[in-house]
């Protein structure tokens, strides 16, 4: 097995091991730096998803492919999906 490979490895083992819910997985065409982001493995984490979506204000992280209103709409369906009790408005 490569370097490479059994990092891999070890990164979805982390995110098994966190639930594997992560609004932006590593597998998201639109994650171009192969790390999760943003976890929604609590409600607390989901919420945590959502106010620092909220910060990037105008600029896109450098990850994401897709443009930020692209990523703050993914956040938001994601978190209403699994934690309907949360409120989403802006």
């Amino acid at each position: 097995m490569s370097l490479i490979q059994g990092l891999k490895n070890a990164a979805a083992d982390v995110a098994a091991a966190k639930g594997g819910k992560f609004a932006c997985p590593s597998t998201n065409s639109m994650v171009t730096d192969e790390q999760d982001h943003f976890p929604l493995d609590t409600i607390g984490r989901a919420r945590n998803a959502l106010a620092r979506v909220a910060q990037y204000g105008g600029k896109k992280p450098k990850w994401w492919s897709g443009s930020l209103a692209q990523l703050k709409a993914l956040i938001k369906r994601k978190v209403k999906s699994l934690y309907p009790s949360i409120d989403v408005s802006d």
